[in-house]
């Protein structure tokens, strides 16, 4: 199986190689926002052709023919501007003969990306591709021509950078990606590839309850808690939060804050990554097969708000456990847990949530009056006692089992049937 990682790691920099990155990825940010502003042209005239040709009185399928003539005619792609060369013509001008100064291929990846974000745009996948600011995600691709010497790397334009080699770089290295996390610090993923052979595990088993008061409660006993620092960040980061809507806009004292904004935001990303990481490597190893629940974080999420005809109920409240769902970081960590059950052999099984919590393990009772408390569980049938979360997570890890157990059954049949 052929497996494809990336290795991040912090780079040394100095001041000339900060201010080169910075210069650089300011340019591929020029070439996307002036191929986006060329293209938003594009389809505002395409808009005026369909207007004036009458586009708006013909048929449903005659009105479909039509744009997709003009978009034809009137609208390249990605791929189309990088081939009619705008990006040369563009560094032979005056005013962006700065471009020179930046490695090519790096100019022409902005480009390809614009192509899928359009065509997700038009094929309803996706939004309409935004212009890009300064200082947000800035980064920097270097598909070839670059070398590793054990701590150094080697960029076109630039040459040999140190970076903080914390573990070895398993695989061929494919391409880089250097980013910023907008605080002045630079990194640089190394995307690899490798062919390994994975082995079927078929030892341990675990269903996990994900949820608010604790991160996560397993089906033997455990309570995962989230670590104290994150609740004193998210408390600071509401005071700078505030502090910063106070300040005047373009102030000095403004930019302070938001630098410290930004630095708090930095380190509950980083703690919270460091804890998922560490509790799905836990999980993966000790366990062959793990049962989670199939979440639908976006629909958990949604505003309660409701519109000017029909106002919500409870929108301070729902606003609150939407903070906390999206805190928690649940879709993360099932990604995580995906592609570690992938490389280990393992399994990663999601079942349907529903009634997980009010259904009694024990008997299999389903009754609302089980659970008389956030934390307690008493079964109205049989008398079961136990923590309402506990039971869920058994109660994910049986459903886990029968899922399994019928797909097992279908492939045998179907074995069965091309045998005869």
């Amino acid at each position: 199986m052929i497996v494809r990682k990336a290795y991040k790691f912090k780079l040394k920099t100095n001041r000339r190689e900060k201010t080169f990155f910075s210069k650089v990825a300011g340019c591929t940010r020029l070439v996307w926002n002036k191929s986006l502003a060329m293209q938003k042209d594009n389809c505002e005239y395409i808009n005026k052709e369909f207007k004036r040709l009458g586009g708006k009185a013909m048929s449903s399928k005659e009105a479909k023919k039509l744009k997709k003539y003009l978009y034809k005619k009137h609208f390249p792609t990605g791929y189309d501007i990088a081939t009619k060369a705008l990006v040369q013509i563009w560094k032979k001008s005056e005013e962006f003969s700065f471009l020179n100064e930046c490695p090519a291929q790096s100019l022409q990846k902005p480009l390809a990306d614009l192509d899928k974000a359009l065509y997700k745009c038009f094929s309803k996948k996706g939004g309409f591709p935004k212009f890009k600011k300064k200082g947000y995600r800035d980064s920097i691709y270097f598909p070839q021509c670059f070398k590793i010497k054990d701590n150094k790397v080697f960029l076109p334009k630039i040459g040999y950078i140190k970076f903080f080699k914390t573990r070895e770089i398993e695989g061929t290295v494919k391409n880089i990606n250097v980013t910023s996390d907008g605080l002045g610090n630079w990194f640089a993923s190394f995307c690899t590839e490798q062919e390994i052979d994975i082995k079927e595990r078929c030892v341990g088993e675990v269903g996990v309850d994900l949820g608010i008061t604790n991160f996560a409660t397993t089906s033997k006993d455990q309570f995962i808690k989230k670590p104290k620092k994150l609740k004193q960040l998210e408390i600071i980061k509401r005071r700078v939060s505030k502090s910063l809507s106070r300040r005047k806009k373009g102030g000095k004292n403004r930019e302070k804050v938001r630098l410290l904004l930004n630095k708090t935001h930095q380190k509950i990303t980083n703690i919270r990554n460091d804890f998922l990481h560490k509790f799905s490597t836990t999980l993966s190893k000790n366990h062959a097969t793990i049962v989670l629940e199939d979440l639908k974080v976006s629909n958990m999420s949604k505003s309660a708000k409701g519109n000017i005809e029909e106002h919500g109920k409870n929108v301070k409240a729902k606003s609150g456990l939407n903070r906390e769902i999206l805190a928690n970081g649940w879709s993360s960590f099932r990604t995580m847990l995906e592609y570690k059950q992938l490389y280990s052999g393992g399994k990663l099984v999601k079942i349907n949530p529903r009634n997980t919590s009010l259904t009694c393990s024990s008997c299999g009772t389903v009754d609302k009056e089980n659970r008389t408390s956030q934390s307690s569980f008493r079964c109205t049938s049989c008398g079961y006692k136990e923590n309402a979360d506990i039971n869920a997570a058994k109660n994910i890890l049986e459903a886990g089992r029968v899922s399994l157990g019928d797909i097992e059954k279908v492939t045998s049949l179907a074995q069965e049937s091309l045998c005869a």
